[in-house]
């Protein structure tokens, strides 16, 4: 059970401390995160705000019903649509005695809403809602965890299932689709954009499923992930129909002992980029350094990317209840890429991976 309330008075915590004296949200994970409840962001203005001292719901008339139903904050206000929500805002922002000072705004509110925002509550300084609540989120609870571990349970089923069944010839969209429609089968609420590539596709970082065929003696690289109960999975496996070219073998060595070393190094005070420093330390003396062009890894939650990153120059520490992907991965254009991925949740003692699909590199029969 995931504890709102508690969630809103650590927010509280968080403004004081970084000098905010109200966090206003918008449909966002933000929003969800505080409250429970969210949707996919309109035209209109729907949100909450939050003070030290006192919370509302900013709600249009035909979201009321539903948004007395599924939140738990009592206190209500309904904007018509003749009138305007910023008015409304800055009338609750005189009642709760916050019209001026620096307010931490949700990071989604569109361009057109901050304007007129802006005119409404003009002694008010705004800076971005992550400020306050980045850090409370990468931290997850228990509860958190438990629904990320089902959601990777769920990918990875998907993927052990469908890649049983694949063969030369079928095209990579068929294999996408097949394994996004397993997961929802098992009670995913949402898909992520997923990458199933081949070939020297797979050397694209961030390749979409195409019409392209699977193709003997190449590399077909699976990067997909869900939404359980709100919260993500990302899972990333590289294969080979059939016999393995010597270069895919050696390169792939590489990315899976760059993944071993960086999953020895976090836990608890270990600073997230010595994390990347030493997966991408092995590629490099493996040769293939210039290979290596992204990140180790991003962390993940409510949303498919979010803090923390595990990226160099990052001297922030990795913290109990931090999850993060670790994804080392090499590509070598017109040819092929690697990756292999994991989710991992940061213990007392370590971290603990959410996923267990064998990490050696795949091979398919054709």
């Amino acid at each position: 059970m995931l504890d709102y309330p508690a969630r809103r008075a650590l927010a509280r915590t968080r403004m004081q401390q970084e000098g905010m004296n109200a966090l206003l949200l918008f449909l966002s994970s933000h929003l969800l995160y505080l409250v429970g409840w969210s949707d996919s962001p309109g035209e209109r203005f729907l949100g909450a705000l939050i003070t030290p001292e006192r919370e509302a719901m900013i709600v249009p008339r035909l979201y009321a019903d539903e948004v007395s139903a599924r939140v738990g904050l009592p206190d209500l206000r309904i904007w018509e649509e003749e009138t305007s929500p910023f008015e409304l805002v800055a009338r609750l922002a005189r009642e709760f005695g916050a019209a001026r000072g620096r307010w931490a705004v949700d990071d989604g509110l569109p361009f057109h809403m901050v304007r007129r925002l802006q005119g409404a509550v003009p002694g008010c300084t705004l800076v971005p809602a992550s400020r306050v609540l980045a850090p409370l989120r990468a931290q997850k609870e228990a509860g958190e965890v438990a629904r990320m571990r089902e959601a990777a349970r769920t990918t990875q089923e998907a993927v052990t299932e469908t890649l049983a069944e694949v063969r030369p010839g079928l095209p990579a969209r068929e294999v996408a689709a097949a394994i996004e429609n397993r997961m929802r089968r098992k009670g995913a609420s949402a898909v992520a954009g997923s990458i199933v590539a081949v070939g020297p596709t797979a050397a694209l970082p961030h390749a979409r499923a195409a019409e392209e065929p699977l193709r003997a003696g190449e590399v077909l690289l699976v990067d997909v992930g869900c939404r359980y109960r709100d919260y993500r999975s990302d899972l990333t496996r590289s294969y080979v129909l059939g016999e393995a070219p010597v270069k895919v073998r050696q390169a792939y060595r590489a990315v899976r002992d760059a993944y071993e070393a960086a999953r020895g190094l976090i836990r608890p005070g270990m600073a997230l980029g010595e994390v990347d420093r030493a997966a991408r330390e092995v590629i490099a003396r493996a040769g293939f350094g210039a290979n290596f062009i992204h990140r180790l890894g991003h962390g993940i939650g409510l949303d498919p990317k979010e803090e923390p990153y595990v990226v160099a120059g990052n001297t922030d520490p990795c913290l109990l209840g931090h999850t993060f992907s670790v994804e080392p991965g090499v590509y070598f254009p017109g040819e092929f890429g690697l990756r292999l991925e994991d989710v991992v949740a940061v213990t007392e003692t370590g971290n603990e991976a959410l996923t267990d699909l064998p990490r050696d590199l795949i091979v398919l029969p054709v």
